[in-house]
């Protein structure tokens, strides 16, 4: 069977029309960044959040331990009980993997800017929450924890 399009408009971009260079690159950056929810307060947090978001939430989700430990700080805060370390964070998750499972869901909510930080979920209260802050120029995750 043959379709006869011919009655279908062209449309030909143009060097002065914008569409015309988008990359895929930038079209799928666009689509991961407006895929992440944001917070209520309507202001969406930067692009180097939302992709450092991403793939923690895709690390965890795959239990990727070097991939996590490339996104986060070495003071990492995943315990009240005074515990600074991202490998000790690491070790724990690897005994304990109902952790990454709680990473993987709350990247995956709703984020919102906290001071700072931008903090996944938005208004977590005491509930499992991961915050993001930019550290020298990069988006880095510097706590995952649990409590008051």
């Amino acid at each position: 069977m043959t379709v006869d399009n011919s009655d279908i408009p062209r449309i030909k971009a143009s060097e002065s029309d914008p569409l015309s260079r988008l990359t895929p690159l930038s079209v799928m950056l666009f689509a991961f960044a407006t895929s992440i929810p944001v917070g209520a307060t309507g202001e969406t947090p930067p692009l180097g959040a939302l992709q450092v978001i991403g793939r923690v939430n895709r690390a965890a989700k795959q239990m990727d331990y070097v991939a996590l430990r490339a996104d986060m700080i070495q003071e990492f805060s995943w315990s009240f009980g005074g515990d600074s370390s991202a490998e000790q964070a690491i070790a724990e998750w690897k005994k304990q993997p109902k952790y990454l499972r709680q990473l993987g869901n709350v990247t995956q909510a709703t984020c919102a800017r906290k001071d700072k930080y931008v903090e996944c979920p938005a208004n977590a209260g005491t509930s499992f929450r991961a915050g993001f802050k930019p550290i020298e120029g990069r988006w880095k995750m510097v706590y995952f924890i649990g409590g008051d």
